[in-house]
């Protein structure tokens, strides 16, 4: 942002523009955004009554940065986030049972704190965004408040000995029997499974309650 603001107050050529953008994606800062800054410099240049760097005659180095910025969009990134493991132990040890219930909440409870998801972003999970890896789990989270692209994120979730997110999971895939469709379903009253995903108010009452 100071960045942006420098630039608007001064002539800048197309190099240093340049410059600054692949310093801000060096940063690690979204392509998009960078894209934006870099149109928010042209617009100030232009409502100045100077030609904005990207119009300029040599313009050409600058169009190649952009270019490679812009491709970088489509790939998702993959991040890798810690779980509480003594607070998540704790709380599968009172999940009591082996009914579909009982399996299901151990699963969520391990996915959800291992993958550091939101309530939102745990219910939106489908069958189609979990991959099985030989160390792990790739989940997709296809779907967040934080990401304002819509690319999605992978987040790798290893297997470890003590919390085994994958076999809880696998554990409910095989119980519930479903194959495409919400990945956490609500179940009745009478334990039977719906069609419906949970909903986050669902998920808070289960984690309160653990």
């Amino acid at each position: 942002v100071g960045g942006v603001i420098f630039f608007a107050r001064n002539v800048a050529s197309p190099g240093q523009v340049a410059t600054f953008a692949a310093d801000q994606a060096d940063a690690g800062l979204n392509p998009s955004t960078i894209v934006r800054r870099v149109a928010a410099i042209g617009h100030y240049h232009r409502a100045s009554g100077y030609p904005a760097p990207t119009a300029q005659p040599d313009a050409g180095g600058l169009a190649e940065v952009m270019a490679g910025i812009r491709a970088e969009k489509g790939k998702r990134k993959v991040k890798k986030r810690p779980a509480d493991a003594a607070a998540l132990r704790n709380m599968l040890a009172e999940v009591q049972g082996d009914g579909l219930r009982a399996v299901r909440d151990r699963a969520l409870l391990a996915i959800g704190m291992a993958a550091a998801l939101r309530r939102s972003e745990l219910v939106a999970l489908e069958l189609g965004h979990v991959g099985l890896v030989p160390k792990g789990l790739e989940i997709l989270v296809a779907r967040s408040k934080t990401d304002q692209d819509r690319e999605g994120a992978t987040i790798a979730i290893p297997e470890g000995t003590r919390i085994r997110p994958k076999a809880l999971l696998l554990e409910w895939m095989a119980a519930a029997g479903h194959t495409s469709g919400p990945l956490f379903r609500r179940l009745t009253r009478s334990d039977q499974l719906t069609d419906d995903p949970m909903s986050d108010k669902a998920v808070a009452r289960l984690v309160k309650r653990y």
